[in-house]
C-alpha cells in the first residue's frame, strides 16, 4: 500500500490521468516507434527538468514497453509512487 498525504495525492492523481490519456495514441506506436519518442522524450527532460508533461509521455511510454515486453502494465499507484519517488519524496509500497 501506498501512503500519500491528501494533497500530493490530488497531483498524484491528475498526473496519472494524463499517463492514462495519452496511452492509446502510444498503443498504437509500433516498437521502432516507441524507441523514438523514449528517446525524443529523454533528450527534452534532459532540457527542461521533470515536467508534469515530459513525464506523462516517458511513463506511458515505458508503460507501454513493459506491458509489450514483460506482459505487466503498472498499476495506476505504481505510477504516482515513481512520480513522488522523481520529486525526492518517498513512497511506500
Amino acid at each position: 500500500m501506498v501512503h500519500f498525504s491528501s494533497s500530493g495525492t490530488a497531483k498524484a492523481k491528475r498526473f496519472v490521468q494524463k499517463v492514462n490519456a495519452l496511452e492509446s495514441s502510444i498503443w498504437n506506436h509500433q516498437d521502432d516507434g516507441l524507441r523514438v519518442e523514449l528517446a525524443k522524450v529523454g533528450r527534452e527532460l534532459q532540457k527542461k527538468g521533470f515536467r508534469d508533461e515530459l513525464l506523462a509521455i516517458a511513463f506511458a511510454v515505458i508503460r507501454e514497453a513493459s506491458r509489450r515486453i514483460l506482459g505487466m502494465r503498472h498499476h495506476d499507484v505504481q505510477l504516482m509512487a515513481g512520480r513522488f519517488l522523481l520529486q525526492g519524496k518517498i513512497a511506500e509500497m
